[in-house]
């Protein structure tokens, strides 16, 4: 007898806007559009243009009050950093790819 599994649906998240710490020099805010998301794990493009920004993350960093953007709702919540990734090879090239788990807090 097999047990079924059933997957957590999770809302499909379209872009984040991190918190004000995280501000551009310029003053802007900083919104990323979200690449992949698998449930509750999303991935966003740091594009090569944004200097410094991918080196204020690390993996298992905490960030709370990210603001998250779907077609339905837009909500707030605590995301953990998994992991920072270069980008070595295609358009994104010399950006970072950030995966961040939405955390249920």
């Amino acid at each position: 007898m097999e047990e079924a599994v059933e997957e957590e649906v999770f809302i499909n998240i379209m872009s984040v806007q991190l918190p004000s710490q995280y501000r551009r020099p310029d003053d802007q805010e900083v919104i990323l559009d979200v690449a992949y998301q698998r449930g509750n794990f999303i991935s966003v493009i740091i594009p090569k243009g944004n200097p410094g920004l991918s080196e204020r993350f690390r993996s298992g960093l905490k960030i709370n009050d990210v603001q998250l953007y779907s077609p339905v709702v837009v909500f707030r919540s605590t995301c953990l950093i998994t992991a920072v990734n270069d980008i070595l090879s295609g358009p994104q090239k010399g950006g970072h790819a950030l995966v961040m788990q939405v955390l249920n807090e």
